[in-house]
This record gives structure tokens, C-alpha cells and sequence, in this order.
């Protein structure tokens, strides 16, 4: 007997038993000639071949990076020479004592404490309780498996373009989105270019007919319950249409020749107008030589008008008035019909180089004339 009858423990602890053993028992006591059984209350004792399975508990389904906490509890019938647990899963914290389940009956719970990850899902944890026989003997039993279920995102997400390189206009190209595991798994895949923010497609492979406009960045987010990824960008370069590259290309020809033919044809002027300067200093022009006829008036070469000199054109008015009557007697006849017939001229000078011109043309060439007003 391992308990103290003065505080009314009277636990007895039996070594070595068999399956002879099992029986039923009586609890008696003898205190000189004060003698009792208690047969009123027996204990049946049954003695099993291996003791009963350890039991584990815990959450089912967890989220990756949260604490979980799994709990194997055995039974523990003999306090001298209680059991050993080991785990299935060689990570985590462990932490173990005896629990007083009252009746005398005393259980060992083991507690294991670890950090879910990815690699956790799907694993079967068991624990394994071992119970040393007086023989030492060793005796172990397994628990049932407790199956852990993580939820956690796609680690990789991949976009790849196809065909890749530059795609010609009007060509069709294939953006696709490739993740890995996920649980639970990608149930969404959404595309977008990587300078705006509303989605321009969704699901794992878009196909479409390229542009100009299409060119520029693209990636894709993949998503399920728990959360979601984004994938790297890639580039979709779009290639110009040949017979347009070909046109611009004539057109900055055109423009490029029409620019060094002006700039050609403005080094030439230039030469030639400093070659005429050059002449005009070495061949000075002689003012005022009259050239004169015998019976003709005379005639001044004018000077080669200059750049800046205008043409100037000199008018001469001509007023014609009566003359005062005189007497009929003074004069008559072809007299007056003189004064009548008689016609007055004006010389209109010009200058300039049409002006040196006409001076070199001969005389009966050329007509001038004076506008005449009668008063």
C-alpha cells in the first residue's frame, strides 16, 4: 500500500502483473481484533496484453506562419514509473506533466508548439507513448494520425509573353501566368499593364491581335482565398509595320535633300555675290564724261545705281496761260497762229540702272513725256 491511512490515501500500487492477475478485489482492513472487508464495493481488475492507444488533438486547418498547438495525452497508471511521449514531427517546442484526473487516475499530457509553413501541409502527426515494464520491458503504442491541412499563397507567380522578342502589327501574341502550389488553390488570374491600374484581362493565358498602343510592361496578380501574388514584369515589344517604316523613312530623305539643296544653293549665291563685290572694286565707274554731238545736246553716263539707291523719277509741269490780248493792229495772222501751234517740252531725268539703260539706247528710240495741264 502506497498511501497513508492517516490522511485516508490508501492507494496500492501492484508490481509485476499478469494476466493472471486480472480478478476481483476487496478493499479490507485489520486493526488488532477490528477486522472489516468491504464487500460491498469490490474492484474488478482486468490485466490487458498492452496498454491503450495515446490520444492527439489540435486544429485541423491552419494558416502558414500562425502558432499551433497540438496536444497527446496517455494514461499514466503508475506514478513511480510514468510514460514517455515522442512526436512525429521533429520541429517545434515540447512540454510535458501529469494530469490528476481524480478517481486515481492520472494522465500525461504532452504538449507540441511549432510555426505552420507550407512544408507542414498535408503532414500526419501522431505521438508515441512507451511504458517500461518492472521487467524493463518496453511497451509502445501510437496514437491516430491527426492530419494538418495550411493555407498558403503561391510562392512563384511567372508571366512569360509568346512569341517573345518584337511581334509585328497585327500579329496575335499569348501573355501567360504560371504559379506554383497554392492552398487553397489559384481560382483567379487577373493581367494588367504596368501604367495603369484597371485590369486589361483576366485568366491564365490571354490571346490577342497586337498594335502600337499594345506595347509596354505587363504582369499578372494571381489570387485565391487567402490573398494573392503578383508575377514579374515582362516586355511586349511591337515591331512597325515595314511598308510605314519604309514611308518614313522616304519622307526624312525628301526633307534631308530638300534641306541640303537650299543650304548648296545658299553657299553658291554667296560665292557669287562676293565675286561681284570683288568686280565692282576693281572696276570703278567714271562720273560725269559727257558724250556730245556736234548739233545734239549733250549726255551724262550716270553712275551704276547702288544696292540701297531707289529709282527716282523727275517730273517737269508745263502751264500754259493766255497771253494778254494786244491790238488787232499790232499783229495778226500768222502771228497769233504761232502762239497757238507753238508746243513747249519737259526733260524727265532717271536714275537707276534702267536709267544708265535707256542713256545707251539710241535717241530716236526712246520717247519721253511730260504731262501738260492748260489753265
Amino acid at each position: 500500500m502506497a498511501g497513508d491511512l492517516c490522511q485516508q490515501n490508501c492507494t496500492s500500487v501492484f508490481y509485476n502483473l499478469e494476466s493472471s492477475d486480472a480478478d476481483k478485489y476487496y478493499f479490507r482492513v485489520e486493526n488488532s481484533a477490528l477486522k472489516y472487508t468491504y464487500v460491498m464495493t469490490p474492484l474488478n481488475l482486468t490485466v490487458k496484453d498492452s496498454p491503450g492507444s495515446p490520444h492527439v488533438s489540435g486544429p485541423s486547418e491552419v494558416a502558414e506562419g500562425t502558432s499551433v498547438n497540438v496536444t497527446c495525452t496517455a494514461a499514466a497508471p503508475c506514478p513511480c514509473q510514468p510514460p514517455n511521449i515522442t512526436w512525429s514531427l521533429h520541429t517545434g517546442d515540447i512540454t510535458t506533466h501529469i494530469q490528476d484526473e481524480g478517481d486515481g487516475r492520472r494522465n500525461l499530457t504532452s504538449f507540441l508548439t511549432f510555426t505552420a509553413s507550407r512544408s507542414d501541409h498535408g503532414s500526419n502527426i501522431f505521438c508515441t507513448v512507451s511504458y517500461i515494464t518492472q521487467k524493463q520491458n518496453s511497451v509502445e503504442k501510437n496514437s491516430t494520425l491527426h492530419t494538418l491541412k495550411v493555407q498558403f499563397s503561391p510562392e512563384v507567380v511567372e508571366a512569360s509573353v509568346s512569341p517573345s522578342g518584337a511581334v509585328a502589327e497585327g500579329s496575335s501574341v499569348t501573355l501567360t501566368c504560371n504559379s506554383s502550389e497554392a492552398n487553397p488553390p489559384v481560382h483567379n488570374y487577373t493581367w494588367f499593364r504596368d501604367t495603369q491600374t484597371s485590369p486589361v484581362g483576366s485568366g491564365p493565358n490571354i490571346t490577342f491581335n497586337v498594335s502600337s498602343s499594345h506595347a509596354g510592361l505587363y504582369y499578372c496578380r494571381a489570387e485565391h482565398l487567402r490573398g494573392g501574388k503578383e508575377s514579374n514584369r515582362v516586355e511586349l515589344k511591337v515591331a512597325e509595320n515595314s511598308s510605314i517604316s519604309l514611308m518614313y523613312m522616304m519622307a526624312a530623305g525628301g526633307c534631308l535633300g530638300v534641306l541640303l539643296l537650299c543650304v548648296v544653293t545658299g553657299f553658291v549665291l554667296r560665292i557669287k555675290k562676293s565675286k561681284a563685290t570683288e568686280q565692282d572694286k576693281q572696276n570703278p565707274i567714271h562720273q560725269d564724261s559727257d558724250v556730245r554731238d556736234q548739233d545734239g545736246p549733250a549726255h551724262t553716263n550716270p553712275p551704276n545705281p547702288t544696292k540701297d539707291q531707289q529709282e527716282e523719277i523727275h517730273y517737269g509741269e508745263i502751264s500754259f496761260s493766255r497771253p494778254p490780248l494786244r491790238d488787232r493792229s499790232e499783229g495778226t495772222g500768222q502771228e497769233g497762229l504761232g502762239l497757238a501751234l507753238e508746243s513747249e517740252y519737259a526733260e524727265v531725268l532717271l536714275s537707276g540702272r534702267d536709267c544708265q539703260a535707256r542713256y545707251q539706247k539710241a535717241p530716236d528710240t526712246e520717247e519721253l513725256y511730260a504731262q501738260v495741264k492748260r489753265k
